[in-house]
């Protein structure tokens, strides 16, 4: 049993159960947060009653405390009070004084209904002031107050404190009976370095107070307390004899509500602060007492969970034998034709396995179309491409194919429209992606798709690939007009949606129109020669087969202007490096032969060759191998022949122009100042001849050397520096100071006629220059020699 609930886990059934469960769910969680909430709100209502009925006993007490605050402030400031405390006088007035005080208390005593008892301690006097009479301090406390548990020094202690104010739980004898009383003491003002002055002490109905709390224990069950600023029970209704609450310590502010533990017992307490004096009241309920008030919600919501529970178990197993019953009956249905599965395959999860069912089906019916569909196109595409270029015998009727292949005519009027990318890598480079192969598709999708739509809005007209272009087969519709007026409104169309929308420039060739199945051949014929001529026509163009007809001349008709003399005229203008009016000459050579003209393309490629052979030419005159120039830049003549219009091979011959010309200009410019270095590589060998046959002239100098030379001083000092790295006038003090060196070495001629010889008309100035050049002086050079 246990096995077959287990191979059942997957099945629908198991996934009905659960979907029931999880809508019952939803009532269950309903009843639950509402149980939830009606108790939250029950305690919230008991809290509040609480906190309601505390504020009241607040309120009771604050008025309570107010008036034995206010009964304190009377007696501490009456005057007899004041006379009695603080004056200087001799003991019969201070009696009298007391007296006085005596009777004042009595009469405050018989208006006063909220003071069970009140006293004044007075210090000085040792005594105790009651209404209508004073006490010795010993005997008023063993009279007031006596109890084993409190002890006359305590008390004392009590009277003697300064500046104290506040209430105080104390012991009251009554009828010789000790009980737990409640004391408002109040310290008489003393000065800061002065001792105890006395004290004022009210003692409070305690029994009144107590039935004010036990009617809060009335109504809630629970236990009130009051406490003093430090914490001491004051009085309470509880049944427990303590003096401070464990959780005081959690009673900060003004108003608080906390849970604790209050004798072993989980409780909710309630905390309210006096608005009158440093006084707490606290209430403490069990939380059990909550919980019992709750209790008929919680057995309720018990109650109806089960009989939800019940219900929906019963309802939940009828309607799942309900609902399988037909979804068996499908699987065995599908099981048949589908194929044979295992038992435990079909039960698994039934849905499931009718899903795959029918998602195999469908999945071998579309693959089955796609082939179809795939093997069509194919087929279509291959009969318009053996239309277009002439091969139609084959075993199958054309009509026959053409309504094979959704191919259907609606003239007997046909043309080709030949489509020629241009900018291919701008397209790719706006594609997202990196698969080459699947933009060039896309291109083409995008472009099949355009062109068969915007010929199919009056004509029909089939794209197909071929030759590594795409040409759209038309057929016009009659009337057309202008064959050729209609193609090339057509071609204009597709090419400027393209290229606005897509950023596909074209080159579009169209051709003639012709009249039968076997013109269509001709017509793709025609297409392609006319493309042919883009190299004249240029890029982005529509160019007409038909046009071209018309318009091109042949050669006899166009002539061929590249006389001899142009060309040397070339050839010179190339020679000299003069690039502006070289290209004046290849522009008229241009407009000669082209200009508007439509030129035959064996004209074109013979003049184009021509004018390169004409720049090979003038690099081999200029002395230096042609080859020398072209290998640098091998790239030169392959660049034009790889250009598809005219434009562009003008474009690239003149910048072939341009470079052959700058070439020339820069190998003149190095001949000519190969030529002037020669020459002045003379010049300075002269001068320096004519300073060595010159030098012993004392008038021998840069200006003279200039009027000999018919050069000017400066012009001709700089030349000869520039050349040799040597002032001019150094280069004679040198030369001097060599042949006065071999006089003084000979040892036969002295300084002065030394000097003289070598051209020196001063000693002075042949010492100076000779130290300059040999770093000693005429003297010492001799000296050593």
């Amino acid at each position: 049993m246990l096995t077959k609930l287990w191979d059942k886990r997957k099945s629908i059934v198991l996934t009905w159960l659960m979907s029931y469960l999880a809508v019952l769910f939803i009532p269950v969680l309903i009843s639950i947060v509402i149980y939830y909430e009606s108790s939250r709100a029950l305690r919230g209502e008991i809290q509040r009653a609480n906190d309601t009925l505390l504020r009241q006993v607040q309120d009771v007490m604050d008025q309570e405390i107010e008036n034995v605050v206010r009964l304190g402030v009377e007696l501490i400031w009456d005057n007899h009070v004041q006379t009695l405390m603080y004056s200087n006088r001799s003991d019969s007035e201070m009696a009298y004084t007391a007296f006085e005080v005596a009777e004042m208390l009595r009469q405050k005593k018989s208006s006063s209904v909220f003071a069970d008892e009140f006293y004044i301690y007075w210090e000085a006097g040792h005594s105790v002031l009651l209404p209508g009479g004073m006490r010795d301090r010993e005997l008023a406390f063993e009279s007031i107050h006596q109890d084993r548990n409190w002890r006359y020094d305590d008390w004392l202690s009590l009277m003697r404190r300064k500046s104290y104010k506040g209430f105080v739980p104390i012991v009251r004898t009554s009828s010789g009976v000790a009980l737990q009383s409640l004391a408002y003491v109040n310290s008489m003002p003393a000065g800061k370095d002065q001792g105890s002055v006395g004290s004022v002490v009210i003692l409070i109905d305690s029994e009144r107070l107590v039935r004010t709390l036990q009617n809060v224990q009335q109504y809630n069950g629970g236990e009130v307390f009051i406490l003093n600023g430090d914490g001491q029970i004051l009085a309470s209704n509880s049944k427990y004899d303590e003096q401070t609450l464990s959780f005081s310590g959690r009673m900060t502010g003004d108003r608080a509500f906390f849970y604790d533990r209050y004798h072993g017992v989980d409780s909710e307490v309630l905390f309210i602060r006096s608005r009158k004096e440093e006084l707490q009241y606290v209430s403490i309920m069990p939380s059990r007492l909550v919980w019992e008030k709750a209790e008929y919600v919680r057995n309720f919501t018990y109650a109806s969970i089960a009989v939800s529970l019940l219900g929906a178990g019963i309802l939940t197993f009828i309607f799942l034998r309900r609902h399988y019953k037909p979804v068996h009956r499908l699987v065995e249905a599908l099981s048949g034709e589908y194929g044979q599965r295992t038992e435990t395959e079909r039960e698994s999860n039934e849905f499931r396995w009718i899903q795959r069912a029918i998602a195999d089906t469908l999945s071998e019916r579309r693959q089955i179309r796609s082939r179809l569909h795939t093997q069509n196109r194919v087929m279509r595409s291959n009969t318009l491409v053996r239309m277009l270029k002439g091969k139609l015998d084959g075993h199958v009727p054309i009509d026959e194919a053409l309504s094979t292949f959704d191919i259907s005519f609606i003239s007997d009027d046909y043309a080709v429209i030949l489509l020629d990318v241009e900018n291919g890598e701008d397209f790719l480079e706006r594609i997202p992606g990196d698969d080459a192969q699947a933009k060039l598709r896309l291109q083409q999708f995008i472009m099949t798709n355009v062109v068969e739509e915007l010929v199919g809005r009056r004509h029909v007209g089939y794209v197909v690939e071929i030759d590594e272009g795409l040409a759209c087969l038309v057929n016009l519709r009659q009337p057309y007009g202008s064959g050729e007026e209609t193609l090339v409104r057509l071609a204009d169309e597709a090419r400027e949606f393209l290229s606005r929308t897509f950023h596909i420039e074209l080159t579009i060739a169209i051709s003639g129109v012709h009249h039968t199945y076997g013109g269509i051949a001709q017509a793709y014929q025609q297409a392609k020669d006319a493309l042919e001529y883009k190299i004249v026509m240029g890029k982005r163009e529509i160019i007409s087969y038909e046009k071209l007809q018309r318009e091109v001349l042949v050669e006899a008709e166009s002539g061929y202007f590249y006389p001899l003399t142009v060309e040397q005229q070339l050839i010179n203008y190339m020679k000299i490096g003069d690039f502006a009016q070289a290209s004046a000459v290849l522009e008229t050579i241009r407009e000669r032969n082209f200009g508007d003209k439509v030129c035959s393309l064996p004209i074109i490629k013979c003049l184009m060759f021509n004018l390169v052979s004409t720049m090979i030419r003038t690099i081999n005159e200029s002395g230096e191998p042609e080859e020398s120039f072209f290998v640098n830049k091998p790239n030169r003549i392959e660049a034009i022949i790889r250009c598809e219009t005219i434009q562009d091979m003008y474009d690239h011959l003149n910048g072939l122009l341009r470079e052959v010309c700058c070439h020339m200009a820069a190998k003149l410019e190095q001949q000519a100042q190969q030529s002037r270095s020669h020459t002045l590589q003379e010049l300075t060998r002269e001068i320096e001849r004519f300073v060595e046959t010159h030098y012993a002239d004392i008038n021998l100098n840069i200006s003279l050397i200039g009027e000999q030379f018919g050069m000017h001083a400066g012009y001709i000092s700089r030349l000869f520096k520039e050349q040799t790295g040597q002032g001019l006038l150094d280069t004679i003090n040198r030369i001097r100071v060599r042949q006065a060196k071999e006089l003084l070495a000979g040892g036969t001629v002295g300084i002065q006629e030394a000097a003289r010889r070598s051209g020196f008309n001063e000693v002075a100035t042949f010492i100076r220059v000779f130290k300059k050049f040999e770093g000693i002086t005429p003297g010492k050079f001799k000296g050593i020699r």
